[in-house]
């Protein structure tokens, strides 16, 4: 019987440009993308934003950035985003009692998806929205799709933001259903059937991002 391996890849250090919470994630998922070349799953950690710069917002960004958009990107997600050392304490904090409350809540969404049926590849080019600093993070197999959207606010004022999406995928054919999920909370905040692909959809409002699951009914 011939003997099968998955190879595991790791990607470390995405912090490129200060502590910016938005830039880290575009780099992460970039290398979450080289990474798929060398093997999966890929795990993400060890990278999470300086505890001591940022502010609460930056930081809260962040954490929620890196636990919901690696497994849009195709990664196997995110659930040990450690704080940089301090350089002056010599000390990791904790995680605060928030902190673990959203991994909590992301953990449980994550049991909804059957991951042994989810082969999937990176596709974030296969989905189009209207609003420009909208950063868009996604992958799927025929059967299911996940996106992540990212406000990528120059101004950094991250008010709340409406934007419609064209998913140009190419999927088995059927009837589907697309659930927006609340990356706090991890609930779903608005569904709908889709029989259409070819028309867009509206977004409902958020912040700073907004996680999306579609499957086949």
């Amino acid at each position: 019987m011939a003997a099968w391996f998955i190879e595991k890849v790791r990607v470390y250090n995405y912090n490129p440009k200060g502590n910016d919470p938005e830039e880290m994630m575009k780099s992460l998922a970039e290398r979450i993308r080289k990474a798929l070349v060398h093997g999966d799953p890929v795990y993400c950690g060890e990278g999470r934003m300086n505890y001591e710069e940022g502010s609460d917002y930056d930081l809260e960004r962040g954490f929620l950035h890196f636990l919901w958009g690696p497994m849009a990107v195709g990664g196997a997600g995110n659930l040990h985003s450690w704080v940089s050392m301090s350089t002056s304490k010599k000390t990791w904090p904790d995680l605060s009692e928030q902190e673990l409350d959203w991994t909590r809540n992301y953990s449980d969404f994550t049991k909804t998806i059957d991951w042994s049926e989810f082969d999937s590849k990176n596709v974030d080019g296969e989905i189009v929205v209207d609003n420009v600093q909208i950063r868009v993070f996604a992958c799927r197999s025929d059967k299911m799709q996940l996106i992540y959207l990212m406000n990528d606010d120059p101004l950094h004022t991250f008010a709340p933001l409406e934007t419609t999406l064209a998913i140009t995928s190419r999927f088995a054919p059927g009837n589907y259903q697309l659930k927006w999920v609340n990356i706090r909370s991890g609930q779903i905040v608005e569904q709908q059937e889709i029989t259409d692909f070819s028309s867009t959809i509206q977004v409902p409002e958020f912040r700073d991002g907004i996680f999306a699951v579609i499957n086949k009914i």
